[in-house]
C-alpha cells in the first residue's frame, strides 16, 4: 500500500562557524504516524566570519535558507500541512513563503498534474511580534556575483570590473568542473558553497510513490547567496537575471507557469521587500542586467570582446554525473545550445560560431522542432532558460540577412514559416533591443549599464 504523508516539518538547523558548515533537518510525517528525516548540509568558504554564530540576524537568515532548501524534500509527497519549528512566521512572512512555494513549484505542479490551489499554506502566528535584530556590518563595495558560467554573469562581472572601487567575487552553489574551468579561464575569484543534499533524496526519487520534478534553483541560490554574503562580509550580492525571464511557458489552472519564475522581476521585488522588512539585513540584492533582453545581452557580450570560448550554458555540463569536455562545452542538442547558437549567429561569423559549437546547428534537421518551439511556432516554449520568441525571430532574421546559412535546413524552415508571413521585424527589434525597467537596480550601479 502506498505511503501517504500529511505534514512536512522544518525541524532544526545549526551553524558551526569554526567548521564553516550549516546543517538543516527536514521531516516528512506519514499518515501511519511514522516519519522520515532528511539532513542537508552547506559548507561555506573558509573566509566565513568566525564571530557570527550567535548573531540573531544570521540565525534569522539561516531559518530562511532552511525554508528555501525545503523545496527538494517537500515535493516528494506534497503534504497539506507545513510545520515550521524553527521560526514563528507573521502574516506577511507566511504569505511570502506560501507564494514563493506555490509559484516556484509551478512547473512541478504542471508536469505532475497537481491541483496547487490552496495546497500550500505556511502557518501564521499572529502573536509573532519580532524585534529587529542587530545587523551585521557589511562592506557594500564588496560585491558577490552569482555565477553560473554563462554569458549573463560574465557580462555582469565585466561591467562591475570597470569600477576599481569594487572588490568582486563570484559565488556558486555546488562546485562543478565546468564552473571551475570557466572561472579560471576568466581569472575570477570564485567562492563555492558546497551543497550536500541528503543521499536518501536520490534514493527516494527512484520510487514510484515519490514525485519528481523541477525546483526553483534561483530562489535557493538567492537565499544561500544572501547568507554567504553575510557570513563573508559582502554588502552587495548581484544576480544576472534578464527581462526575458518574465516571459512564461504555459497556462495551467488559470496561472502562468514560468520555468524561470525565480529569475523574474516579481520574485526579485518580493525578495527585496523581504530582505528589508523581515530580515533587517543591510545588504543590496538585485540583477544588474534586469532591463535587458537576452539578445541585447549577447550583443553587449560580443561587443565587450569577451572570449566566446570562455562560457557555456549547456546543462549537460552541470549535471551531478557530468564529466567536462574542455574541448567541447556545448552538446549541440538541447534548448540552451540552440538558443545560444542562434543568438550568437546574429553577431558572429559562421566560421567562428561553428568552431565554438563543433557543428552548425542550422544544418541539423533533428533540431527543427526545437527551433520551432523556441520561435513560438511549435508546441510550447521549452522548460529551459531561453528567451522570448520575439528575440529569437530577430536574432535568426539577422543571421538570415547575412546569407551565411541560406542553404541550411533550419534557415529554410525559418524562411518558409516566419519570413514568408511578413512579420514586422522592425517592431520586434525595437522591443527586444530596448532598455527596460531598471527600478530594481541599486542607483549607484545603473551607470554601469550606460
Amino acid at each position: 500500500m502506498d505511503k501517504k504523508a500529511h505534514a512536512f516539518e522544518f525541524v532544526s538547523f545549526n551553524l558551526n562557524a569554526s567548521e564553516h558548515k550549516a546543517e538543516f533537518l527536514f521531516r516528512v510525517h506519514f499518515n501511519d504516524s511514522t516519519f522520515e528525516d532528511f539532513m542537508e548540509a552547506l559548507t561555506f568558504p573558509k573566509s566565513v566570519l568566525s564571530d557570527v554564530s550567535d548573531n540573531r540576524t544570521v540565525n534569522r537568515m539561516l531559518s530562511d535558507v532552511h525554508l528555501a532548501l525545503g523545496f527538494s524534500y517537500y515535493k516528494m509527497y506534497c503534504p497539506k500541512d507545513m510545520i515550521v519549528s524553527t521560526n514563528k512566521l507573521n502574516q506577511v512572512e507566511a504569505k511570502f513563503w506560501t507564494t514563493v512555494y506555490t509559484k516556484g513549484l509551478g512547473q512541478f505542479f504542471y508536469e505532475n498534474k497537481i491541483d496547487f490551489k490552496g495546497l500550500i499554506n505556511f502557518p501564521v502566528f499572529p502573536e509573532a511580534c519580532k524585534d529587529k535584530p542587530a545587523s551585521i556590518t557589511l562592506n557594500h563595495n564588496k560585491v558577490l556575483v552569482a555565477f553560473g558560467g554563462g554569458k549573463d554573469s560574465l557580462l555582469t562581472h565585466r561591467y562591475l570590473s570597470k569600477d576599481a572601487s569594487f572588490a568582486i567575487a563570484e559565488y556558486s552553489l555546488k562546485r562543478s568542473e565546468a564552473l571551475d574551468y570557466i572561472a579560471n579561464k576568466n581569472n575570477l575569484n570564485h567562492l563555492v558553497v558546497e551543497r550536500s543534499p541528503d543521499p536518501k533524496l536520490f534514493e527516494y526519487s527512484k520510487r514510484e510513490t515519490v514525485l519528481n520534478g523541477h525546483v526553483p534553483i534561483t530562489v535557493i541560490n538567492s537565499f544561500v547567496g544572501i547568507l554567504t554574503a553575510m557570513l563573508c562580509g559582502y554588502g552587495t550580492i548581484i544576480f544576472s537575471n534578464e527581462a526575458s525571464s518574465n516571459y512564461g511557458n504555459a497556462q495551467y489552472l488559470g496561472a502562468v507557469i514560468n520555468h524561470q519564475w525565480g529569475k523574474t522581476s516579481e520574485f526579485e521585488r518580493m525578495f527585496q521587500d523581504h530582505i528589508k522588512n523581515s530580515l533587517n539585513v543591510d545588504i543590496e540584492y538585485f540583477s544588474l542586467i534586469r532591463p535587458l533582453h537576452e539578445i541585447e545581452i549577447m550583443r553587449r557580450f560580443v561587443e565587450e570582446q569577451i572570449d566566446l570560448s570562455s562560457f557555456t550554458s549547456c546543462n549537460r555540463n552541470f549535471k551531478f554525473t557530468s564529466t567536462l569536455d574542455m574541448n567541447n562545452l556545448w552538446c549541440g542538442l538541447c534548448p540552451k545550445c540552440v538558443f545560444t547558437f542562434l543568438l550568437l549567429s546574429a553577431f558572429t561569423s559562421k566560421e567562428k560560431l561553428v568552431s565554438i559549437f563543433k557543428k552548425n546547428l542550422y544544418s541539423d534537421p533533428s533540431l527543427i522542432q526545437l527551433f520551432k518551439d523556441i520561435l513560438g511556432i511549435g508546441a510550447m516554449k521549452p522548460f529551459e532558460c531561453v528567451g522570448t520568441p520575439e528575440e529569437t525571430i530577430v536574432a535568426m532574421n539577422m543571421a538570415y540577412k547575412k546569407q551565411e546559412y541560406r542553404d541550411d535546413v533550419i534557415m529554410k524552415m525559418f524562411e518558409s514559416e516566419i519570413i514568408s508571413k511578413n512579420p514586422d521585424i522592425k517592431k520586434l527589434e525595437k522591443k527586444v533591443f530596448a532598455y527596460g525597467d531598471d527600478s530594481l537596480i541599486s542607483a549607484r550601479f545603473k551607470k554601469l549599464l550606460s
